[in-house]
């Protein structure tokens, strides 16, 4: 792979990066909203969407955290 495509790749993972750090950020904002919410609330449908979407965020996360892995590889060879 040449330099341009290296550095492309380069760049990338720290768009990627970013990414990853603003979906963590809100997740860890959802995750202290739903810790917040009353007992009750917390097993409402609401509470239960809330502790789904803390779940789902930190999927991407671990998604983007492997694509990050990945990009890495190609620019070790």
């Amino acid at each position: 792979m040449n330099r341009n495509r290296r550095e492309r790749i380069a760049a990338a993972i720290n768009l990627i990066e970013d990414i990853k750090e603003q979906i963590t950020n809100i997740m860890d904002e959802e995750s202290e909203a739903f810790d917040n919410l009353p007992e009750a609330i917390q097993e409402s449908q609401r509470g239960e969407d809330m502790d789904q979407n803390v779940s789902d965020l930190d999927e991407v996360c671990e998604t983007l955290e492997s694509a990050v892995d990945q990009l890495n590889e190609i620019l070790e060879r």
